[in-house]
C-alpha cells in the first residue's frame, strides 16, 4: 500500500467511525425519548366463557335453546315414525293413499324444517341479545385495563383492536395529508 492509500483508508475509518458515532447517539436519543410501546392481545371468546359474567350469560342461553330443541327433537321422531309407517305399509295401499300419506309427509317434513331455521334465526338473535351487553362491558373492562396499566395497544387474537393509547392514533395528520396529495 503507498502511504497515499494507506491515508485514504485511515480517513476512511476515521470518517465511518464518527458517523456510526452520531447515527448510534441519535437512535439512542430517540429511543430514550419514544414512550415504551406495550402490546396485549386478549382470547375475547375465552374471557367470555370463563368470566362469571360469561358463564351466566352463556347458561342462560343455552337454557333457553334447550326447550326449543327438545321439540323439535320431539317433531323429527314423530315425522322419523311416520316415513317407517309409510315405507312399511306403501305395499299395501291404494295409489291415491299413498299420494295422499306422502303429501302429508311432504308438508310435515317442510314444516319441521321451516321450524328449524326460525328456531336457529331466533336463536342467533338472542345470542346477539345477550352477548351485545358482555361484550360492550368486556370493552370497557379491556379500556379501563388498558388505562391503568399504560398498554398502548390491546388486541383480539381475531386481530381486532380492542383498545388504544389516543397519544398514538394518526388520523387527523392522515387526513390532512390526503387532503393536500397532488
Amino acid at each position: 500500500m503507498t502511504n497515499r492509500t494507506t491515508w485514504r483508508w485511515g480517513l476512511s475509518l476515521i470518517l465511518a467511525a464518527a458517523l456510526g458515532a452520531i447515527v448510534g447517539g441519535i437512535g439512542l436519543a430517540w429511543a430514550q425519548a419514544a414512550p415504551a410501546l406495550k402490546i396485549g392481545v386478549v382470547d375475547v371468546d375465552k374471557v367470555a366463557q370463563n368470566s362469571k359474567e360469561g358463564k351466566a350469560k352463556l347458561a342462560a342461553l343455552e337454557n333457553e335453546s334447550k326447550a326449543k330443541q327438545t321439540e323439535l327433537e320431539k317433531e323429527k321422531a314423530e315425522l322419523d315414525r311416520l316415513k317407517k309407517d309409510f315405507d312399511d305399509k306403501a305395499a299395501v295401499w291404494s295409489e291415491d293413499t299413498k299420494k295422499q300419506k306422502a303429501n302429508d309427509l311432504d308438508l310435515k317434513s317442510r314444516s319441521l324444517q321451516r321450524k328449524y331455521l326460525d328456531y336457529q334465526d331466533q336463536i342467533r338473535k338472542r345470542a346477539q341479545e345477550v352477548l351485545e351487553p358482555l361484550e360492550k362491558s368486556l370493552s370497557e373492562a379491556i379500556g379501563k385495563l388498558g388505562t391503568e396499566q399504560k398498554y398502548t395497544v390491546i388486541m383480539d387474537l381475531r386481530g381486532q383492536l380492542i383498545y388504544y393509547d389516543k397519544k398514538i392514533e394518526i388520523t387527523e395528520e392522515v387526513t390532512r395529508s390526503f387532503d393536500v396529495k397532488p
